[in-house]
């Protein structure tokens, strides 16, 4: 079969067994001529249009507006004004004077909520995103008209600029422990390439002092509309129509005659010296000790793809740069599969538009390297030394076909009925000029299909022809090293560069898990009773008492997925408290380790020939539960089973993996540090609640406490007690096929010693509210702000059904939309906040929480807003538009499509099977929720946001607290 591409008007049909050579693939021509299915146009005014119909999505229509400005565009003094203008379109606006994000009333009215409407700030581009979930002309006329006021309309007075300052700021404090980290990433980047100019050191200073005026000259500048692009991609009966209603809105808009004066950002980093820089930044202990705090940069510049950009050959060229990146970290990967290796690495082309690394700079293969304290030299060496085998030998048969099955996967034939692949093709033609032909996706596939060991080898040659033209390095700010010297570090690369080097080879992967003897060894086990729940339900106790059940689902059994989730009722409160934490993270140190006579990275190597298994298997231990949790095709069924057999019967304990573990586990706990994080624990640790381990400083401590061999004594006691588990499995299979095979892997399945357990070993009685706290903000970071926390805590009563946590969701739901307004109409700077109501159903209690972080100055006021909305919600002051959104949004939680997902169907079977929960089918959830009324949550609230059900807790900066 052939697949046939129109490029630039040149008819040029691929066939499998051909090359290019005989192509035109140098064709210049520009980037006009496009798919003939994309309704393409340019108003008189410079203003671009594109309408893409779909008929296969259900009635959704996908809008973007498009304006080719970002941070990219900003100098030193305008820091961050594409994002706060991009924040001012949320704000009043002429034909939206509540701002479209706050007019709950009118989006409920076109089937929409606030989530529906949102925007991105980009270096390149700003996006501003209008989803209709079910299209009509009246919803999208208003998507228009809000593309128009951000077009024109949008109040950038003095008022308006300077109350969103202090929204700003608390999205710029929000990222804390990786808020140092990225704002050096961007004073080396303006270092090394120009036209970068971000400097977030000076954040704060800036965002508050900044001259209003400054940005409303940016945004007279760039706002114009031969920068401008709307997209409609989706559910379109009348492409035209749309089109006259696109001319109609933003044909009188004036074009703008003075051309724009920019610096050829491109062509000055091509032109330039080659650069070498160094950053140095505060790190603090943890990252010092436990993470990697040195990272070096390496930028191989493609003048040659980026000056094609625009062509077939440019195209293909960027596809085979990609595809090189993708083998170049599979090889970084294998190096890494050693204990407490002293590396990590990725490669990436800059001209990838879906990263951070995007256009820093515009075209470079770029190599990251982040390495432990002393340890730069060697990691530099060692990279060198890959990159180099790479060049030398170049691609193996085996890594071409394993990565071209891969990158193919990229390009899925199923992709072009999705609406945000074209929104994302329409924005890549408007913003980067790529091509946007017809049959992209097909042709796409057809090039990476086609690609040559000869082709790819010959692209290595090129893109590695020369020693990295650009370095960049960022060191912790009290340390010294030798590559702080550029003559030293080029000097040790070229060395490498010069060295013999061996042939790199992935080592074989494990072909079995059990062999045939071990397999022959397992017995099916007889089943000891049945009982048949319904006509699609049936249960099973095998001889060693585990329980299975049963759940096929109508359909092709032939294909489809198999989910399953085995759990026991027992877990980490089954033992001493100190042992919290090495019972919690035992899994953990399990799948770091192994199982039966494979390390973890063997098993990542044998996972790598399965198209399911590979996402993951994940046994776990909880507060009162353990249990494993996977979900993989028929045809892998039994090896899903022998993976599952080995975790319960041979799991390893090794001291250099453990050690490997607690190392890599400190060093991701650096990137959760976090203020908000710090709230919620302290916020669990107040209402007693351990079901969830620590995210942010306190687990750190608990990773710190974990010990090896107990870690190991729990997971087996746990484990080893197969009359314990319930095995739920659902999903397309005919039942005489994986029952024979459950009866094999899970028949055979330990139950050494029957494990006692009271469930109350640590448990803690919640002292009755109300409870007020104050407590510091973590040393670990720095931090300006407050955050407050309230939650009200009632236990479930014996009486209570399913019904009731849909009125406290309902109710949470309500209070969440409802603060929106201490941002909108208060005028609070406002970003990370919330409420929610849910069913807390390890400890059998409902809980409604709020959340807050703020500046000090703001959290009096919040905490009386935050008591007066309680107040009126209980004397029934709920608008109904508010109520009506909350029950819609629940109502499409619950849908038949949504109850239909595998993933529901086994949720919905686990609460019953392990809370004795009612099977509700979608009917019984619709009728409820339509039966709501408005009064039904007056007294949800009445009965749950008591003062004796409260817990409140504020955090402060060490400097503020009392």
């Amino acid at each position: 079969m052939k697949n046939i591409c129109f490029i630039f008007g040149v008819l040029v049909t691929l066939l499998s067994e051909v090359g290019y050579s005989q192509y035109d693939l140098d064709s210049t021509t520009k980037t006009k001529e496009i798919d003939t299915s994309i309704l393409h146009g340019v108003l008189d005014n410079g203003l671009t249009y594109y309408i893409k119909p779909l008929n296969n999505v259900s009635g959704e229509v996908k809008m973007n507006f498009i304006v080719k400005t970002g941070s990219f565009k900003e100098k030193p003094h305008q820091n961050n004004f594409a994002h706060h203008i991009e924040h001012l379109a949320f704000r009043e606006t002429t034909n939206f004077p509540e701002g479209l994000k706050s007019n709950e009333r009118l989006l409920l009215s076109l089937g929409m909520n606030a989530r529906n409407v949102s925007g991105k700030t980009g270096g390149k581009a700003t996006v501003y995103d209008f989803e209709i979930p079910q299209s009509s002309t009246r919803s999208i006329l208003v998507g228009l008209k809000w593309f128009r006021d951000i077009a024109t309309e949008l109040n950038l007075s003095k008022n308006n600029i300077n109350r969103e300052r202090g929204v700003l700021l608390q999205e710029y404090l929000a990222m804390s422990a990786s808020r140092e980290e990225l704002a050096t990433e961007e004073i080396l980047n303006g270092k090394l390439f120009p036209c970068m100019h971000k400097d977030n050191q000076n954040f704060i200073v800036h965002n508050k002092t900044f001259p209003y005026k400054d940005l409303q000259k940016f945004h007279r500048k760039w706002y114009r509309p031969d920068l401008m692009a709307i997209s409609i991609v989706g559910n379109i009966e009348n492409p035209k129509e749309l089109e006259s209603l696109i001319k109609k809105n933003f044909s009188a808009i004036q074009r703008r005659t003075k051309v724009l004066k920019e610096e050829n950002c491109t062509e000055l980093y091509f032109n330039s010296d080659h650069k070498f820089s160094i950053v140095k930044r505060e790190v603090n202990s943890i990252k010092k000790s436990f993470g990697k705090p040195i990272n070096l940069n390496l930028y191989f510049r493609d003048q040659t793809t980026l000056k094609k950009r625009n062509s077939l050959s440019g195209y293909k060229s960027l596809l085979e740069a990609h595809f090189i990146t993708k083998i170049l970290n599979t090889r970084f990967r294998e190096e890494a599969k050693v204990y407490n290796h002293n590396a990590r690495r990725f490669s990436i082309h800059t001209m990838e538009t879906k990263t951070s690394n995007s256009g820093k700079p515009e075209s470079a293969l770029k190599v990251i390297i982040r390495t432990r304290m002393h340890e730069e030299v060697a990691a530099l060496e060692k990279t060198i030394s890959i990159i180099q085998q790479l060049k030398e030998y170049g691609i193996s048969k085996r890594e071409l076909e394993k990565t071209r099955k891969q990158f193919l996967k990229d390009f899925s034939l199923t992709q072009t009925s999705n609406t945000d692949y074209w929104l994302a093709e329409i924005k890549k033609h408007f913003v980067y000029h790529d091509i946007l032909p017809k049959n992209k996706n097909a042709c796409t596939r057809d090039i990476i299909a086609n690609f040559s060991k000869e082709e790819i080898n010959n692209s290595v040659q090129r893109l590695f022809s020369n020693e990295p033209e650009d370095i960049g390095i960022i060191l912790p700010s009290d340390y010294s090293s030798l590559l702080e010297n550029e003559k030293k570090v080029r000097s040790i690369i070229r060395e490498v560069f010069k060295s013999p080097v061996n042939q790199f080879k992935i080592p074989r992967a494990p072909t079995k898990l059990l062999n045939e003897k071990e397999v022959q060894a397992l017995e099916p086990r007889k089943i000891a009773s049945t009982f048949e729940k319904s006509s699609n339900i049936k249960e099973y106790v095998l001889e060693n008492g585990l329980k299975i059940v049963l759940n096929p689902l109508k359909g092709n059994s032939s294909s489809g997925k198999i989910s399953l989730h085995a759990f026991t009722p027992f877990g980490a409160a089954c033992f001493p408290k100190n042992d919290y934490f090495s019972a919690i993270y035992a899994p953990s140190i399990i799948k770091n380790t192994g199982i039966g006579q494979f390390s973890k990275f063997d098993l990542e190597r044998y996972f790598q020939k399965f198209n399911s298994i590979q996402t993951g298997i994940y046994p776990y231990i909880s507060f009162k539960e353990a249990g494993i949790k996977g979900k993989v095709t028929k045809e892998e069924f039994e090896d899903f089973l022998q993976i599952i057999f080995l975790y319960f019967s041979q799991p390893q304990i090794n001291e250099l993996a453990f050690k490997d573990w607690k190392h890599q586990s400190l060093s991701n706990s650096y990137n959760s540090l976090n203020p908000v994080n710090d709230l919620i624990d302290a916020i669990n640790t107040l209402t007693k609640d351990s079901t969830q381990p620590p995210y942010s400083s306190d687990r750190i401590k608990g990773i710190k406490k974990v010990n090896l061999n107990r870690a190991f004594e729990i997971y087996r006691a746990l484990f080893n007690s197969a009359e314990n588990f319930t095995f739920i499995v659902t999903g397309h299979f005919d039942k005489k096929d994986i029952l024979p095979l459950l009866q094999k892997y899970l028949g055979n399945l330990p139950n050494h010693k029957k494990l006692e357990c009271s469930n109350q070993r640590h448990s803690e009685t919640l002292t009755q509210g109300p409870v007020f706290k104050k407590g510091n903000i973590s040393d670990l970071y720095t931090n300006i702000n407050s955050y407050f926390g309230l939650e009200f805590v009632k236990p479930r009563a014996k009486k209570d059904t399913w019904k009731e946590e849909v009125k406290v969701k309902v109710l949470g739901m309500i209070l969440n939309d409802l603060l929106f307004k201490f941002r909108s109409d208060e005028g609070l700077s406002l970003y990370h906040y919330g409420a929610g109501g849910n069913y807390n159903r390890p400890l059998g209690r409902y809980e409604i929480m709020f959340r807050f972080n703020c500046v000090p100055e703001e959290l009096p006021k919040i905490r009386n807003l935050t008591k007066e909305l309680i107040s009126n919600i209980k004397l029934g002051k709920i608008d109904q538009n508010i109520f009506s959104n909350a029950i819609n949004k629940l109502l499409a939680q619950y849908s038949r499509i949504n109850q239909e997902k595998l993933s529901n169907k086994l949720d919905n079977l686990y609460k019953h099977y392990r809370y004795g929960e009612r099977i509700n089918g979608s009917k019984d959830w619709e009728e409820y929720l339509n039966s709501l009324k408005r009064e039904d949550i007056t007294n949800t609230a009445i009965k749950y946001l008591k003062e004796d059900h409260s817990y409140e807790l504020i955090l402060h900066p060490e400097e503020l607290a009392e």
